[in-house]
């Protein structure tokens, strides 16, 4: 994805250079390239539409969490898993009193890591997919106030927007942008 972005930004299609830029920092969250080229390529787009900033806990919690993906979190669950049957594994056959002492406690602080890295998985995963944004394909779409083709014009969004989907009806959705502006459009301008 990362590829295809820069080279529909090399040929000046600003909507799928944003999109494939999007799906590599799905796959990979700490991708900087992907990043900046994203800044990039968001710069080239006619609406200057900022990014959803989350606020209080879940604006710490994102920003916390951000470091892996859903798989990622995966990985770390796995491995402090196995660091915990290594530690539990040295406990049960130690001797020492110290050592078994410092084995129980490191196997129960790596338990307490996967069962919280698996949470975190899940709940990434879930936010993922709840999460149903879009980006602009058409040149320009004008966005009504109702899923009508008679109904008033609300504003106008053009090439590489990116919006947040909050219903579907029939062959329209409602979309949300990130300054609140609510609207409807049809589907297969996206």
């Amino acid at each position: 994805h990362y590829n295809l972005g820069n080279s529909y930004y090399k040929l000046s299609r600003i909507a799928p250079s944003i999109y494939h830029f999007e799906k590599a920092l799905q796959l990979d969250p700490r991708n900087e390239d992907a990043r900046n080229n994203l800044s990039f390529a968001r710069t080239m787009a006619i609406d200057a539409l900022g990014e959803e900033e989350s606020e209080g806990f879940w604006g710490i919690f994102d920003r916390s969490t951000s470091a892996f993906s859903a798989a990622g979190w995966a990985w770390v669950a796995i491995f402090c898993m196995l660091v915990f049957i290594i530690f539990f594994v040295v406990y049960y056959f130690s001797r020492r009193t110290m050592t078994k002492r410092l084995m129980f406690i490191g196997s129960m602080f790596f338990l307490v890591l996967a069962i919280s890295s698996v949470a975190i998985g899940f709940f990434k995963q879930d936010l993922q997919q709840e999460s149903n944004f879009a980006i602009v394909f058409s040149e320009e779409v004008e966005v009504k106030s109702e899923p009508s083709v008679r109904s008033a014009e609300a504003f106008l969004l053009h090439e590489g927007a990116k919006v947040k989907i909050t219903e579907n009806f029939q062959e329209w959705v409602e979309i949300e942008l990130p300054n609140g502006s609510q609207g409807w459009m049809q589907e297969n301008d996206l």
